[in-house]
């Protein structure tokens, strides 16, 4: 029997044997190119192979068998084997980056045929970020585009654009959602947002003119498809903690040092205990563990005749500080309509509410400063206080009675419709709608912490502001293509906007405490302030862009905008911005055809004018106030007079840019990346050009700056698919930037970066870079009266302060010694990312740094008398160590000096995501992903300080005097999809 059985089971083997055979063939591009490493796989099973270096394979199967043909950027393609025993595959490209759509300006364009300049960030990596901000998608994803953040709730990022590009102008750059012009994204909802594009050179963004030198940031929000109503949830809750921390002093310690300042100024030491029962760390009484949650319904359809899109979203972040709230919801819908077959109509519809615990930052300040041997309650339970000694209040009542609350709504609205006039020739019209309201409440009630913390009759502050923005585009287009080699896209057409905006405030005294009678009315009447103001402006602008390419191998584009704003007269409101570009796809020439190692090779280089009117509206106005008595004979005469110096010529901001840039793709762009050269040279800069002082005024706005940004980008990326169940990418990308003042008004500097205790640290000058750091340079420490008396010092020097020098060798101490140390603005930024795909995990790393610039510690420059210290002034001059390099205890105003430049140097892990996919068999549930993430969670840095991203003004970035702490968020989330 068990001979027949094992005859049995040979006999079958071999019938299975009989029925295989060798499938062989080669796998191309639809390209024409031959593919190495394609995956080819029998369905269902876990044989198979890979093309060879002629795209050539062979493997064994069954006529029964289906072959699955898989590679990076290609269409997966599946072919029942059947008859066949030879079987050529052409692959077709789909994710690919050649056939990458960006938006630009009024139109989209595939990557592949750019002759600009434009990075772009996608759905998947912008939904990975958790932010009640969607810019910080963009942080370490963009060569050339910092982000720079603070980290508070409810706060906006500052993003930069290859550089600053202006002084007095702003440096933000333009955003536009869905065709709507807009300063404010924090009411989108991250999982909302389709793509982020962000044009970088001046050929790209000189189709939005007078708006466009900082850069262009375009949003384009997702929307419904035809098909089944889909149904998604993306979800998570985490948790906010504080990052680095700085060591501070110990009640022994800071009683020491306090004591020894005093000994230096000869007076009588503070402390004679030998005991410190009390040590209280400020940090930790007036910060938490913060909150973070969001939830997100998204649904989504459509028929032939209308698509649709509806999502709802909430955000709430409690921050680290005490009392430090904010909340969001949105509310989304966009849709479609087909109203006939050359008649398309839709609506981009956006609805969001807020509401804020505004923080009260000065807390930071007053926790750093504060003496640990200051408890927060004395034993009667009082506030504790340290009015002997120095004058800051007690951190815990500063936020015990602030009350800063803020609410409000931002509708963004797109009604457009576009209609094909005929063939080639479409119109669309789209009246885009910003419209917002914000309402703040400051309350201090009555309270008495100490003699110097108190405020002995209560008052509210109200203030409500409203803006309305309309965009009214209408615009023309006409795309054809000639022979199947001549292809001509050409857009022109008339664009208009306006904006009023007005706030209100009020003011009284004696309001009652609680919270429900905080208005204006339940207030002391006589006691009663207000005040109202407003803006409003026009633009109106023709705009016209025509692209032209030969059989895909050789592009133009040019560009032009002429547009008017009511912010300048009449003689200086018009302005012309035209652009070219140009490129040539060296790839697609028949002598590239045969290479199996080049997939993309594109030479691009562009020149373009963008501009700049983000001033206030009545610069080039003379006011006059009336009302002035004035002797005139023997008599009073009432008089007017002009209140400001103006200047009625002000005219634009002019951005002059070019960029020369190589696109490449290797191994079917397995190996893909960019390289750019950029120069962005900004003329007419606005700056205070200065005044003698009988004239009333020390300065007037006016166009007499010049400054340029020049650098390099580049950027690299790998990915590859190594088997159905393991695919991973690795990019990076890496800007070089000069900043530096090519002219400036009558060659003199401007001064900045105030510490508020009379010293600055900034200066702006000709050959150096905005807000450079400018101090005195530190010649190591005084030991001897001698040294003292030989050199030239400032009053009151004593043995184991600083030598500063002379290095003019005036023999005086003053500003012509000081010198440029550095900039906030680094010189080379770059950002790494890496994915992994590993059967049904998920993993997403991201990371960003800066390099080549310096910060300034003024916290530890911000000195009075009597405060606290860090840990590390230890090491501080005594008459024990005098071979130390830091000063002696001190307690007086310090010079601004090169001692407290900082190296400004970090490398941070901005996300660390790790995701798992449920395998489910359901009728319902067609995907469930659950995921643990880390956002900041570490950061390498060379500063001692707290954090060395320093948001602020163009001449006050990378001061650290308000130290707010770096956070880290952890959370876990979860995808579903029905």
């Amino acid at each position: 029997m068990k001979k027949l059985l094992l005859l049995f089971i040979l006999l079958y083997a071999t019938n299975i044997m009989a029925q295989e055979k060798t499938i062989s063939g080669v796998v191309t591009a639809d390209e024409g190119y031959t593919l190495p490493g394609v995956n080819v796989l029998l369905k269902g099973t876990s044989v198979g192979t890979v093309t060879d270096l002629n795209g050539a394979y062979s493997i064994k199967a069954a006529s029964e068998n289906t072959l699955q043909f898989s590679y990076v950027g290609m269409q997966s393609y599946e072919v029942v084997i059947g008859n066949q025993t030879t079987i050529n595959v052409v692959l077709q490209s789909n994710a690919a980056l050649l056939q990458d759509v960006v938006v630009i300006g009024y139109g989209t364009v595939k990557k592949k045929d750019l002759t600009g300049s434009v990075s772009q960030v996608k759905a998947a990596d912008i939904a990975a970020i958790a932010s009640a901000s969607p810019a910080l998608a963009l942080q370490g994803r963009s060569a050339g585009v910092q982000v720079i953040n603070n980290g508070l709730p409810g706060s906006s990022p500052e993003i930069l654009i290859r550089g600053v590009g202006s002084i007095q102008a702003g440096t933000n750059p333009l955003y536009v959602v869905d065709g709507i012009i807009t300063s404010d994204i924090r009411n989108l909802n991250s999982n909302d947002i389709q793509s982020i594009d962000v044009l970088k050179d001046a050929s790209s963004q000189a189709i939005y003119g007078a708006r466009a030198s900082n850069g262009v940031v375009i949003i384009t929000t997702k929307k419904g498809s035809k098909g089944k109503m889909k149904l998604s949830y993306q979800g998570y809750y985490g948790f906010n903690i504080i990052g680095k921390r700085v060591k501070m002093a110990s009640s022994q310690f800071y009683e020491q040092y306090t004591n020894e300042a005093l000994l230096r100024d000869d007076k009588p030491a503070a402390f004679f205990g030998d005991t410190y029962p009390i040590n209280t760390v400020w940090l930790d009484e007036v910060t938490r563990t913060g909150q973070l949650v969001q939830q997100s319904v998204t649904m989504s359809g459509g028929t032939d005749e209308i698509t649709y899109l509806v999502s709802f979203s909430y955000n709430g972040d409690k921050g680290v500080l005490q009392k430090n709230d904010f909340s969001r919801y949105t509310l989304r819908l966009n849709n479609e309509y087909k109203i006939a077959n050359w008649l398309k109509m839709g609506n981009i519809l956006s609805l969001s509410t807020y509401k804020a615990n505004y923080p009260n930052t000065d807390v930071y300040n007053s926790a750093y400063r504060q003496g640990p041997n200051v408890p927060v309650h004395d034993s009667a339970g009082n506030w504790g206080n340290s009015n002997n000694i120095n004058n800051v209040g007690n951190p815990a009542a500063s936020l015990a009675y602030y009350h800063n609350i803020g609410k409000g709504y931002q509708i963004q609205a797109s009604f457009w419709g576009e209609a094909n006039l005929y063939r080639e020739l479409t119109f669309k019209s789209s009246f885009g709608l910003d419209v917002g309201n914000d309402q703040s409440k400051y309350y201090t009630p009555y309270f008495i912490a100490s003699p110097s913390q108190q405020n002995l009759i209560s008052n509210l502050s109200i203030t409500a502001n409203q803006q309305y923005h309309y965009t009214w585009d209408n615009m023309f287009n006409y795309a054809r293509s000639f022979n199947g080699k001549h292809n001509l896209d050409a857009t022109a057409g008339v664009t208009m906007e306006e904006l009023n905006s007005n706030y209100l405030t009020g003011y009284r005294q004696d309001v009652p405490p609680q919270e429900n009678y905080w208005y204006l009315n339940l207030g002391d009447a006589a006691t009663a302030t207000n005040g109202n103001g407003g803006d409003k402006w026009r633009r109106f602008s023709y705009v016209a862009r025509g692209t032209y390419n030969y059989g895909g191998k050789y592009f133009i584009t040019g560009t032009a905008r002429y547009e008017g704003s009511s912010r300048f007269s009449e003689d200086n409101r018009w302005g012309f911005f035209p652009s070219a570009g140009m490129a040539w796809r060296i790839s697609a020439e028949n002598f590239m055809k045969d290479s199996k190692v080049i997939s993309n090779l594109k030479l691009r280089a562009s020149w373009g004018l963008v501009g700049n009117d983000n001033i206030s509206t009545n610069l080039f106005l003379y006011t006059i106030a009336t009302g002035i008595s004035y002797p005139f004979g023997e008599e009073i005469q009432n008089g007017s007079t002009i209140t400001d110096v103006k200047d009625p010529n002000l005219t634009w901001e002019t951005s002059q840019g070019l960029d020369i840039g190589l696109d490449y793709g290797f191994l079917n762009d397995r190996l893909y990346g960019e390289i750019d050269y950029y120069k962005k040279n900004t003329k007419d800069l606005l700056y205070p050009a200065p005044l003698p002082a009988i004239l009333g005024s020390t300065s007037y706005i006016t166009n007499i700056a010049e400054l340029v940004n020049q650098g390099i980008e580049f950027s690299i990326n790998w990915r590859d698919e190594i088997s159905k169940d393991f695919s991973y990418s690795i990019g990076g990308n890496f800007t070089y930037n000069k900043n530096e003042i090519i002219d400036l008004a009558n060659g003199l500097p401007i001064d900045g970066g105030s510490l508020g205790n009379g010293q600055t640290v900034t200066r702006t000058s000709v050959g150096e870079p905005v807000g450079s750091f400018w101090v005195y340079e530190t010649d190591g420490l005084y030991q001897t009266e001698e040294e003292i008396n030989a050199t030239p010092h400032f009053p009151g020097t004593k043995i184991g302060d600083f030598r500063y020098k002379d290095n003019n060798e005036d023999g005086l101490l003053d500003n012509e010694d000081r010198i440029f140390v550095g900039s906030y603005l680094p010189v080379f930024y770059f950002g790494i990312n890496l994915t992994l795909d590993i059967k049904r995990f998920d993993v997403q790393v991201g990371a960003f740094g800066n390099m080549g610039n310096k910060v300034y510690n003024g916290k530890k420059a911000q000195r009075w008398g009597g405060e606290n210290i860090e840990a590390s002034l230890e090491d501080r001059w005594t008459v024990d160590n005098t071979n130390s390099t830091t000063p002696r205890a001190f307690n007086n105003v310090p010079v601004a000096s090169d001692y407290y430049v900082e190296s400004g140097n970090f490398f941070r892990f901005s996300n660390i995501t790790i995701g798992y996919t449920i395998p489910l068999k359901s009728k319902v549930i067609s995907k469930l992903r659950i995921y643990i993430s880390a956002q900041n969670p570490y950061t390498f840095q060379a500063f001692s300080g707290y954090n060395p991203e320093l948001p602020g003004g163009v001449m006050n970035s990378g001061i650290e005097t308000n130290p707010i702490p770096t956070t880290g968020k952890y959370l876990i989330g979860i995808n579903l999809d029905l």
